[in-house]
């Protein structure tokens, strides 16, 4: 392929890379009132796929990125090798968002107040 007919297509990446990710801006938390820790939990049980969920150890009003703990064993198990799945908050044109670290994915946080970093 030619210079000539590969420019078009690095500046077109260029600008779809530049779009996908200008706005958002690392988070935490606006606050650590009950209904916004709550809505918090509710939003990432959704997002591993689970009824109900724990966080991790985390200063919830510092942290920019929540674990959340692998399910408790079964009476039959006597160890895991599962890890906390860690999630990035980030906001993005004032919705906050969680970016799952391990996968990539992006989930919306309905009804989470949170704030960018400085």
């Amino acid at each position: 392929m030619s210079a000539r007919r590969r420019l078009p297509l690095v500046a077109l990446i260029a600008l779809a890379a530049c779009a996908t990710g200008a706005s958002a801006a690392p988070a935490r938390l606006a606050d650590t009132r009950e209904d916004n820790i709550r809505a918090l939990t509710t939003a990432l049980a959704s997002a591993v796929g689970r009824a109900t969920i724990e966080l991790g150890a985390a200063d919830l009003d510092a942290a920019t990125t929540i674990p959340v703990l692998p399910p408790p064993l079964s009476p039959l198990e006597t160890r895991s090798l599962a890890a906390p799945i860690l999630f990035d908050l980030e906001i993005e044109n004032g919705v906050c968002r969680a970016v799952r670290r391990d996968t990539g994915g992006v989930f919306p946080l309905p009804g989470v107040r949170c704030r960018a970093t400085a």
